[in-house]
């Protein structure tokens, strides 16, 4: 599936850009794990904390209050800041809890996924069950289908 979503950009002469949180940078392993990718994948941002959300991305004390570390409005201004630095043309940024417990008031399982594309904000927002490692595979599984589906829109 990954290679699919990479043959696509090669196809469309697109670049793409990840900023993950909840996954740790599992995305953009799977990414690098394809020969060749470097020519559409411009790189990411693995902003795990939040003041690494702060000083990567330059989110603002303030919007982080108002709408926390997990949220879609958070995983939107990710991607969108992401896009922005790295001036690729798909963005897509990955927030999420994935356990073993509850926090940010948002339960075990809660992820948010967004995506830049064309001027379009697309949000995305999920409840896996499983393990820890279980929740940040089939998040990076779904992300990638995210990507695939709006690339052959």
């Amino acid at each position: 599936m990954i290679q699919t979503f990479i043959d696509s950009c090669f196809a469309h002469q697109l670049t793409f850009a990840t900023c993950e949180s909840m996954t740790g940078g599992d995305l953009a392993s799977m990414i690098t794990d394809v020969p060749s990718v470097s020519s559409v994948y411009l790189g990411g941002y693995v902003v795990y904390s939040e003041y690494a959300k702060k000083k990567m991305l330059e989110i603002d004390d303030e919007f982080l209050h108002q709408h926390g570390t997990v949220s879609q409005k958070t995983a939107s201004m990710l991607a969108m800041k992401t896009m922005t630095q790295l001036c690729s043309d798909v963005a897509i940024a990955i927030v999420g809890n994935a356990g073993p417990t509850a926090s940010s008031n948002q339960p075990v399982g809660q992820v948010y996924i967004s995506v830049v594309y064309k001027n379009q904000l697309i949000e995305r927002t999920f409840h896996f069950v499983g393990s820890r490692l279980e929740i940040k595979h089939q998040t990076c599984v779904q992300a990638v289908q995210i990507l695939l589906d709006i690339i052959h829109e």
